[in-house]
């Protein structure tokens, strides 16, 4: 039980430009192009297809590159750059990534915050991982299915 009471308020954190998410953007972007490159389809959608891929590229290194100010309540209360939410099904946590999954208030879609270890202090990633899960934590009469995944 004391090793939870470290974990009651919640964590809040800033998070700085990843090399890594960077790295994986680049990657994954020119892996898609060579297979949309490669695949025979004719020349009228292969362009517009690599052009999308490229733009949507860009667009993700844009938004990696933007600092985030994130709070994660043990009670499932998100803030991520002042705007309000709660955690939704689908978070995961590991050791080399961790996904945050949540709803802002009013919004009908869930958003995804993708946190890489070299994104913050290495105490801070093991805060927001364990809070992860504690947020998760459920009495005996409420259980259900995971909030949190893990690896």
């Amino acid at each position: 039980m004391r090793s939870s009471d470290k974990y009651s308020d919640g964590v809040g954190i800033d998070l700085r430009r990843s090399r890594l998410a960077e790295g994986f953007v680049a990657t994954g972007a020119a892996a898609t192009l060579v297979l949309a490159w490669a695949t025979p389809l004719a020349v009228e959608l292969q362009v517009p297809a690599i052009l999308w891929i490229g733009v949507a590229a860009l667009r993700a290194l844009h938004r990696l590159r933007a600092t985030a100010r994130v709070r994660v309540e043990r009670s499932g209360e998100v803030q991520v750059d002042g705007i309000g939410g709660e955690l939704r099904d689908g978070s995961f946590v590991a050791p080399w990534l961790t996904v945050v999954r949540w709803r802002p208030r009013g919004a009908w879609l869930d958003r995804a915050l993708l946190i890489a270890p070299d994104m913050l202090d290495a105490d801070d990633f093991r805060r927001l991982r364990v809070l992860l899960r504690l947020a998760n934590e459920k009495g005996p009469a409420e259980a259900g299915p995971d909030r949190v995944s893990t690896a």
